[in-house]
């Protein structure tokens, strides 16, 4: 079973009985809420921050929901609208579902649809698809909506790149443009974010094959060729969310050869890989990214590896760690791996075995 990620939940309701314990039961599961009585405060708070999901009541004082819905949509294109009634307003809801409102829901509702939705939607893939030319935008929306993504649109490399900062998507689809403008806003995207940067799916009519080659070298993951065929995005597609699907890993050691060694052979296998040397570089970067896995050299030069772990557990109880090391350990740490039945690798280890074991603790998280 996929994990639920940590979702920022926006709701928008007159009704602050239904509001509040909304809310309440949104927030027991993990997730961060904030609440508007209105649709000018919902609007409000979408200026200041991203939301990945909003719910709206349709009918408010002042500004109704589909309208509420139409202004967020201006401010904040990234963040997944469900609609929320008690009336038959069928001409609004036909309205708002067909400028791109995920779903509506009636009330009264359910909270366990309530939170089977927001599931939903957490493990949809986000794309943002940037190209000038409107028309591709309406039609790649529509495929990516099939093949199940959340998407929002942008018509220019500036306009993407001011994006990122309210939310970074999973995949990017970027016109290479004429001008290889496309090109610039692939290499300002990694200059901002360097390896947690989103895969990129490079767009353009038939150039020439170096060129295929030279975005395939700095690091592009897909290329396709416009007019976009069905068959070739979906078969793009298909392989950018097998290795998004394997998980994330933090590879960390303090021997950095070793550390891009791993990373590299880990990702050739489809997993995100990221990597650290010290106990404290660990620490920072579980704080901003969801790991399922670490694979964690017992011997760090500042915190052993069995504090790092005994830390990691407190920021992520679910997360797997399999321990390595090249030494020989003092009786109290063979004893501690012993006791608890750690699992632990004695370098050099075939990375095949490595491999192994992290499926094996993918299986057992997912119960199979």
């Amino acid at each position: 079973m996929e994990e639920t990620k940590k979702m920022k939940v926006l709701i928008a309701d007159d009704e602050d009985g239904l509001r509040m314990s909304m809310a309440g039961i949104i927030e027991m599961e993990g997730h961060d809420v904030v609440t508007a009585e209105n649709g000018l405060k919902a609007i409000e708070e979408v200026k200041k921050q991203s939301f990945d999901i909003a719910f709206l009541d349709i009918k408010m004082p002042g500004i109704n929901g589909v309208d509420t819905f139409r202004e967020i949509k201006k401010y904040s294109p990234e963040t997944v609208v469900i609609m929320m009634t008690a009336f038959a307003v069928k001409d609004l809801i036909k309205d708002a579902i067909k400028e791109g409102a995920y779903a509506c829901i009636s009330k009264p509702f359910d909270m366990d649809k309530i939170m089977e939705t927001i599931k939903e939607v957490s493990r949809k893939p986000f794309a943002m698809v940037v190209d000038d030319d409107p028309a591709l935008c309406s039609t790649l929306n529509e495929k990516l909506k099939e093949e199940g993504l959340n998407v929002f649109t942008k018509c220019s490399g500036m306009e993407g790149l001011e994006a990122l900062s309210r939310k970074i998507p999973d995949i990017m689809f970027i016109d290479l443009g004429k001008n290889r403008n496309g090109l610039e806003t692939y290499k300002k995207l990694k200059e901002m974010f360097g390896d947690k940067a989103p895969k990129v799916v490079m767009m353009n009519s038939t150039p020439p094959e170096s060129t295929a080659q030279e975005l395939k070298q700095l690091g592009v993951s897909e290329y396709i060729k416009k007019p976009l065929n069905a068959e070739e995005l979906k078969n793009a597609l298909q392989s950018l969310l097998t290795h998004q699907k394997k998980g994330k890993i933090l590879v960390v050691d303090d021997d950095k050869n070793l550390a891009l060694l791993l990373k590299d052979v880990l990702a050739t296998s489809g997993y995100d890989v990221d990597t650290a040397h010290s106990g404290e570089e660990v620490l920072k970067k579980m704080q901003g990214d969801a790991f399922g896995i670490a694979i964690l050299d017992i011997r760090l030069p500042d915190i052993n590896g069995l504090e790092v772990y005994e830390k990691i557990k407190q920021i992520n109880k679910d997360m797997g760690v399999i321990f390595i090391s090249g030494f020989s350990q003092d009786e109290h740490i063979d004893e501690v791996i012993r006791k608890n039945k750690y699992i632990y690798l004695h370098k050099p280890f075939e990375p095949e075995n490595l491999i192994k074991l992290i499926e094996q603790i993918q299986a057992s998280k997912s119960g199979k």
